[in-house]
C-alpha cells in the first residue's frame, strides 16, 4: 500500500506541476509584456522630459530678448538737458498746468494782460 501511495502523490505533483506551468508561462508572458509597455513609457518620458527642457530654453531666452533693451531704446532713456526740457514740457501740458507756472513765475503772456486791464475797466 505504500507503494501505491506514493505513485499516487508522485502522480498529483506532475499534474500539477503541468498546470502550474502552464499558469505560470502565461505570467511569464504578461510580464514580459508589461516590462516592454514599462521600458516604452519610459522612452516616451524621457523624450518629452527633453522636449520640455528645449522649449524652456527657447521660453527663457525669448523672454530674455524681450527684455534686454534695443540700442534706440537705450538712447532714448538717456537724459540729458534737452530731453528734460521737452519731458518737462509734456508733463505740464499733460497736467494743463502749464498757463498757472508761467503766472506764478510772474511771466504772463502779453495777450492775457490788456484783457485783464479791459475787465478792471468795466467793473
Amino acid at each position: 500500500m505504500a507503494n501505491f501511495t506514493k505513485q499516487f502523490q508522485d502522480e498529483v505533483r506532475r499534474l500539477v506541476r503541468k498546470e502550474i506551468k502552464e499558469d505560470l508561462q502565461q505570467l511569464r508572458k504578461q510580464n514580459a509584456q508589461q516590462r516592454r509597455e514599462i521600458a516604452a513609457l519610459k522612452r516616451s518620458v524621457a523624450a518629452l522630459e527633453s522636449t520640455t527642457k528645449r522649449v524652456k530654453k527657447i521660453a527663457d531666452a525669448k523672454r530674455e530678448e524681450d527684455l534686454t533693451p534695443e540700442e534706440s531704446e537705450v538712447e532714448r532713456a538717456r537724459i540729458s538737458s534737452k530731453t528734460t526740457r521737452t519731458d518737462t514740457g509734456r508733463v505740464r501740458q499733460a497736467r494743463g498746468c502749464h498757463r498757472t507756472i508761467r503766472v506764478s513765475m510772474g511771466t504772463r503772456r502779453r495777450s492775457a494782460q490788456p484783457a485783464a486791464r479791459s475787465e478792471e475797466g468795466r467793473r
